[in-house]
């Protein structure tokens, strides 16, 4: 039997991959806080910002107050309204069906095979 002569293979561990910075998305009621805080004067953006955990910059909430007050202008509704701070939709691919007709496509499916099986047999 031949001798093994190769030189054992050194692995690399696999790294642990650090984030450069601890962002995240805030929830609608944060930004409704965030925003109503700063509105109507009872702290500063840089107490709001320290406020979050993790902690993020003013810039953030002042950009978030600017596009809460214009969306709001633009579609006429209060600084109030809970619709302003759900979400904007636009990230990801939008539905194809709704919910009705999915639910009729999968009627139709059954349909057939039951009347197949009932046929078949």
């Amino acid at each position: 039997m031949p001798i093994n002569r190769r030189k054992p293979y050194q692995y690399k561990p696999k790294k642990i991959r650090k984030k450069k910075s601890a962002k995240r998305e805030l929830c609608a009621v944060e930004r409704a806080f965030a925003v109503g805080a700063s509105m109507f004067g009872m702290a500063t953006n840089k107490e709001i910002a320290a406020l979050f955990d993790p902690p993020t910059i003013k810039d953030a909430i002042a950009k978030l107050i600017k596009r809460t007050r214009e969306r709001a202008d633009q579609e006429g509704i209060f600084i109030t309204n809970p619709e302003l701070y759900n979400p904007v939709p636009g990230r990801g691919r939008p539905q194809l069906l709704n919910n009705t007709q999915k639910k009729r496509i999968i009627k139709i499916i059954t349909s057939d095979y039951a009347h197949y099986k009932k046929e078949f047999l």
